[in-house]
């Protein structure tokens, strides 16, 4: 595991006095009470960072004005670190994330062996573990290719076999007040490698911005840290809550904002069935491929139960802004399994490892607790109760049901798609992936 400070925001008027983002702070925070210019403000707690830092502990540890923090912004490499791993520090929503892929590179046989697990005779089964997954991983790709499939299809696919432990690597963009409860958050977890990077992370910044990034020791936290040995699948995708004349309200709201009515008055405006699609259809002339709609669809709310593998839930995770709620893998269903794998005929060797993933993560879990996670594949399934708006669920649908999405985020999203169309044919006549837009606006608006 290695962590690299790459990079960090300071002023660049006066670069040459000091190199720390808590001079940006320190100016900022003076904003609210000084008569003065910012660019004053920031020349002044550039000349004494000493002062600075003293301002900033004053304001955000004393006063409890954390926002002030978020000025302070780090670019972090993690390298080498395990897909589990990076399942924890993704989950942080306030924080940007680019992660080498599974889909299109082949990995080769690298993971990580925990120093969680301390048995002589545990370590050396689940090495073996790992060695197996990894060759099988590479006898699927190489099949793929004497079969001429795609090599994208068959690294994609062929990554449902590997391990929780595979390591990979990352970019992170991340202010100083969420990476100050990153820190703390990982600290609590009880793996080894999450408290190693936590440690890495916090002597590299620790130095430049003591005054921003204070509190970073474990807390009394719920172990957010389970396997689910029993639980009823239901299906992929079940749409299981939603808002209550949805389409009705976000178009009222639409008019309460644009016309300047009550919001009585709008309400009523909008439950004539030919005025709601004409205000969606007013929406919806003003939108291009790359925007939402606007902000009053966020007014309705959609919660769906989704049964996902971890290699789906790996992109479903990076929908941050989305509220989930994640059981743990599941040891007692049976893998996702790609067509891929099928096609090739090497179901019944794939349904092998994941018998042992499930076995061998029970038996870890027992003895290491989190741990054992390491040993889930990528097949493994969990259930995700996922809330979202409608304006985030035009996002998550307009690139998951692209044609050039994952087939089963894919799968997940048109279900999600078709679902909600069924409710609110209307509300969701332009939710459709990015290679359908041009063409469904065209045949929704005339243009």
């Amino acid at each position: 595991m290695k962590v690299l400070l790459a990079g960090f925001n300071a002023d660049i008027d006066n670069e040459n006095k000091t190199k720390s983002p808590e001079t940006i702070s320190a100016a900022y925070a003076r904003i609210s009470r000084s008569a003065k210019s910012v660019d004053e403000l920031r020349s002044e707690a550039a000349e004494d960072v000493r002062k600075a830092r003293q301002s900033n502990q004053n304001i955000i540890f004393s006063l409890g004005h954390s926002s002030i923090a978020e000025h302070a912004v780090f670019n972090i490499d993690l390298i080498d670190v395990s897909r589990l791993s990076a399942e924890y520090i993704q989950h942080h929503r306030l924080a940007s994330f680019t992660e080498k892929s599974q889909r299109y590179v082949k990995f080769s046989n690298n993971y990580l062996v925990p120093d969680d697990i301390t048995g002589k005779k545990d370590r050396e089964e689940y090495v073996e573990f790992c060695n197996r997954c990894f060759t099988l991983y590479k006898d699927m790709i190489d099949e793929c290719d004497k079969v001429n499939i795609d090599k994208y299809a068959a690294k994609e696919d062929a990554r449902y076999v590997l391990p929780l432990s595979t390591l990979t690597q990352m970019g992170m963009t991340v202010n100083a007040r969420t990476l100050e409860y990153m820190l703390s958050d990982l600290n609590s977890q009880h793996i080894i490698e999450l408290s190693g990077i936590a440690g890495e992370i916090y002597k590299k910044v620790k130095g430049l911005c003591p005054s921003v990034i204070k509190y970073t020791d474990m807390r009394d936290i719920n172990n957010k840290n389970r396997i689910t040995a029993n639980f009823k699948r239901t299906g992929e995708c079940e749409l299981i809550d939603s808002t209550e004349n949805a389409e009705m309200k976000v178009a009222g709201y639409y008019l309460f904002e644009q016309e300047g009515v009550s919001h009585k008055k709008a309400l009523a405006s909008a439950k004539c069935g030919r005025r709601r699609r004409r205000i969606f259809e007013e929406i919806f002339k003003k939108m291009d491929v790359w925007d939402k709609p606007h902000r009053a669809f966020e007014h309705a709310v959609f919660t769906f139960n989704v049964n996902l593998s971890a290699s789906a839930y790996a992109q479903l995770k990076r929908h941050r802004m989305a509220n989930m709620s994640v059981q743990g893998y599941s040891v007692a269903l049976k893998p996702v399994i790609p067509q891929t794998i099928e096609h090739i005929k090497y179901t019944a060797q794939y349904l092998d490892i994941a018998e042992r993933s499930s076995v061998l993560t029970e038996k870890l879990f027992r003895k290491y607790n989190s741990a054992g996670y390491y040993a889930v594949i990528n097949g493994m399934r969990r259930n995700v109760i996922i809330t979202m708006n409608a304006r985030e669920l035009y996002h998550f649908i307009r690139l998951r049901s692209d044609e050039h999405a994952q087939w089963e985020i894919r799968q997940i999203s048109d279900s999600m798609l078709k679902q909600v169309k069924s409710m609110y044919p209307d509300m969701f006549a332009m939710a459709c992936g990015k290679h359908e837009f041009e063409e469904r606006k065209r045949s929704i608006i005339g243009l």
